[in-house]
């Protein structure tokens, strides 16, 4: 990937096709051709669409304008080089047996072990001796043997290949998946592992400023900061930076001991050693992720100020940097001291009950995460202090405070599966729009098929269960699918326009999901990252708007949903919906009370979102300046 990527356009035969009103052909994203293609193929690697079934999941471009915004938007990010970070490189090197020695790094033999022959060994010496039996089972000291070699393995490749590339700058081609999230080919990118990242800088960086600027080292300190610990506010960072920068650069060995006890090690020492560098700080990636993204586009959705403060989608009167998952487990604690009244039980579940349990629970909740997931969440990490009956009301409690703490969440998401599930009962395919093109979603359900397989190793015969596709529509996938689908469409959209912004500062890039950006400029950051995206660029069209209007979905949803909870949704033949004698049927019609009611509460959405808008705006004026005029 050394040679540039050709910019991703559509072949002139098959624009030509689009106007030809006869042939009817839809204009989708799976016919562009560039990167390193000289003929279509989609082929994960060289194709622009991810989707091996584009028949049943692609992209459809309909506004020829917007499709031109979107197209400058991945070939800007494919235009943006890379380069290796030397002096990480060159620190790993030097210091590989002290890295091995703290546990940073496997130890390299591993990487060299034939792993057939120490599988035998390691069996042989199990059950020779025989004190081991009582500590270890066989299976688990395999596994773990398998898990260090693979991991060894891992980072020599890495530490290979980066040499490899120390003295070129490559490119990283981008493609989508039907969602129209962005990921990047190749193995050296930032959708890798802590110890790939840490050797990956910009090759160049057209936005260069005279100087270096004391604000931004201070900002590559704060990252630097960051990447050893979680912080509540910026100042703190930076001062606690500043307060262990003697300790740090004392010597190599003192930086792996601080790096030993880093969220990210080696990214740490990426930023530690990058940042009195004057030359090379226009370079050094900065990554700023989301703060529960999902979260962020459903308070914005709903208009609730409280989630999107907890999320940092608008800032907190306190001015700290909020965690939704530690407010989370503050809620659940109280919940739970109301819904428990067995004080033993309470304290096994306080003793294990902490914010890795609850992110585990309750980010995944909002993409459509089961009642039985939950629970064998809890078993994972309780073991045998709760018994399974206690772990499955333990999941009850944890979902019924969700439903009562957030409804209005709950119930948009409702709303989704109820709309998807229609789709799929009428036999139609489920679409959902941004501006920039319209997504194509068509589960299909599969059959299962038995068939023998002669082994030429063993010399024996065995059963493989195949999965055939059929042409008929899964209703079950279709409803547990369509919302965190959803989501991740309006998520990649907010990537896009973030990305197109930076682009436009001319500021080196590169994107990995929705909020996640890079980029080493902190006023982009700050603008772009708060106030940009929901001022600016949260313009959806939303096709179904009562979701907008959060009192009257409301009451709407408990109607519907009082009814769908009446309705046998798996008592169809194949279990995936609502049989053809028990389809529901409901009159929505709203009567003339209502409809009063209906309008007066929309005039109090309107007025909720210009204060919310006014809230937005003095924010930013206030901290930045006029900078969106």
């Amino acid at each position: 990937m050394v040679c540039k990527p050709l910019d991703w356009e559509h072949p002139k035969e098959e624009l030509d096709k689009c106007f030809d009103l006869d042939l009817k052909k839809p204009y989708v994203l799976s016919d562009m051709r560039g990167g390193y293609l000289s003929t279509p193929t989609i082929n994960m690697y060289t194709g622009l669409l991810s989707s091996n079934n584009l028949r049943n999941f692609n992209i459809e471009l309909h506004d020829f304008d917007l499709h031109d915004e979107m197209v400058s938007i991945l070939n800007g990010l494919q235009k943006q080089g890379f380069k290796i970070n030397k002096k990480v490189l060159d620190f790993v090197k030097n210091n590989r047996q002290t890295l091995e020695n703290e546990g940073l790094l496997m130890k390299g033999i591993l990487a060299h072990v034939n792993l057939k022959e120490a599988f035998d060994l390691m069996r042989k010496s199990y059950y020779i001796n025989k004190d081991i039996k009582g500590f270890s089972s066989l299976d688990s000291l395999l596994k773990e043997l398998g898990i260090r070699v693979q991991k060894a393995r891992y980072e020599d490749f890495i530490i290979r290949l980066v040499s490899a590339y120390e003295d070129y700058v490559f490119y990283l081609p981008a493609f989508m998946d039907f969602r129209g999230r962005i990921y990047r080919c190749g193995i050296l990118h930032f959708h890798e592992r802590d110890f790939a990242r840490s050797f990956i800088e910009f090759a160049n960086n057209p936005q260069k400023e005279e100087g270096c600027k004391q604000s931004v080292k201070d900002i590559v300190a704060i990252s630097a900061a960051f990447k050893y610990k979680k912080f509540y506010d910026y100042d703190d960072a930076l001062q606690w930076y500043k307060d262990n920068h003697n300790t740090i650069y004392a010597s190599d060995q003192s930086l792996i001991c601080f790096a030993k006890s880093a969220s990210d090690p080696f990214q740490f020492i990426a930023k530690v050693l990058s940042k009195d560098d004057v030359q090379e700080y226009d370079r050094i990636p900065i990554t700023q992720d989301a703060a529960a993204s999902a979260y962020q586009i459903m308070s914005y959705l709903l208009l609730n100020e409280e989630m999107a403060r907890r999320t940092n989608l608008i800032p907190h009167p306190d001015g700290k940097i909020q965690d939704v998952y530690t407010c989370i487990l503050k809620d659940l604690k109280t919940y739970l001291y109301h819904q428990i009244n067995d004080k033993s039980k309470i304290d096994i579940i306080e003793s294990k009950l902490d914010r890795k349990l609850i992110k585990i629970l309750f980010m995944p909740l909002i993409y459509g995460k089961t009642l039985n997931s939950m629970e064998n969440d809890i078993r994972q990490r309780y073991g045998q202090l709760i018994s399974r009956k206690d772990a499955n009301n333990l999941a009850k409690l944890c979902y019924d405070f969700w439903k009562e703490q957030y409804p209005d969440i709950d119930n948009l998401m409702k709303l989704i599966t109820i709309i998807s599930w229609f789709c799929s009962v009428k036999d139609r395919a489920v679409l959902y729009r941004i501006p920039y093109f319209t997504t194509k979603q068509d589960y299909m359900a599969f059959q299962k098929a038995n068939i023998s397989v002669y082994e030429r190793n063993t010399k024996k015969r065995r059963r493989v269960t195949l999965t055939i596709p059929t042409m008929k529509r899964d209703r079950r996938k279709t409803q547990s699918s369509t919302c965190a689908n959803f989501i991740h469409q309006k998520d990649a959209y907010i990537a896009m326009k973030v990305v197109e912004e930076l682009l436009r500062k001319r500021a080196a890039i590169y994107t990995k999901s929705s909020l996640s950006m890079l980029q080493s400029s902190k006023d982009t950051i700050i603008h772009i990252l708060t106030v940009l995206l929901v001022t600016r660029i949260l313009n959806w069209g939303f096709s179904f708007e009562a979701a907008f209007f959060a009192p009257f979905l409301t009451d709407l949803l408990d109607f519907i949903l009082s009814a769908m909870d009446r309705i046998p949704l798996s008592v169809g033949d194949d279990r995936s919906g609502a049989s053809s004698s028990k389809q529901p049927s409901f009159d929505l019609n709203l009567s003339a009370v209502e409809q009063a009611v209906y309008e007066q509460r929309l005039e109090k959405i309107k007025n909720q979102k210009k204060a919310l808008a006014d809230l937005l705006d003095l924010s930013l004026r206030g901290k930045h300046g006029n900078f969106l005029t």
